[in-house]
């Protein structure tokens, strides 16, 4: 009887030891959430105070945060990289960014290419090269069509550019590799 406790107490105590591992592992391989949030407050450049969470609970995903935050009456989306703390997309457009008379779609490109251009030490392409490979393969100039979506994003742990613009009332959406400017997929109104 005193061996199956023993091995009942060893049992448990190999149990604590893996949970406290994974929980140095988690703590120390990847920023804490409320860093998660301070990335967000810097990038934002705004007072804290003025800046609303949607939720105190952030979700781990695929290595990186995805934040919701109301800033001025209006929602807002993050997502920073769960280990460097980097943001890796945002529809938040810095009004230092804005010019007088530029559309709400002009500013989140201009947003996502500064963006692109903070974090261009891990890419070897900008954004508009990106934009340029999907333009020259779609057959297109950037003056015929309505973009859509021009952003930097994490995609199976690759880094890659989403674009997505209208010509001719089809819809073309292109995924880029961010490190060589390889079109990794494209469909055009449904159809490759």
């Amino acid at each position: 009887m005193k061996t199956i406790w023993k091995v009942i107490i060893a049992v448990v105590i190999i149990i604590i030891l893996i949970v406290i591992g994974f929980i140095i592992y988690i703590n120390t391989a990847f920023i804490s959430k409320e860093e998660a949030q301070n990335a967000v407050i810097k990038d934002m450049n705004q007072d804290e105070d003025d800046i609303y969470f949607e939720s105190t609970d952030l979700e781990l995903e695929e290595g990186q945060y995805d934040i919701s935050l109301y800033y001025n009456n209006t929602e807002y989306e993050y997502k920073i990289d769960a280990k460097n703390g980097r943001v890796i997309y945002t529809d938040y457009v810095n009004s230092s960014n804005q010019n007088n008379g530029t559309t709400n779609q002009d500013t989140n490109n201009q947003n996502t290419q500064n963006n692109s251009q903070t974090n261009s030490t891990a890419t070897a392409i900008s954004l508009d090269k990106a934009k340029q490979i999907a333009f020259e393969h779609a057959g297109v100039t950037e003056a015929d069509i309505n973009l859509t979506k021009a952003q930097n994003e994490m995609d199976d742990g690759k880094e890659v550019y989403e674009i997505e613009f209208y010509y001719n009332n089809q819809e073309y959406d292109y995924k880029i590799d961010a490190n060589n400017g390889e079109i990794i997929s494209y469909d055009r109104d449904g159809h490759h």
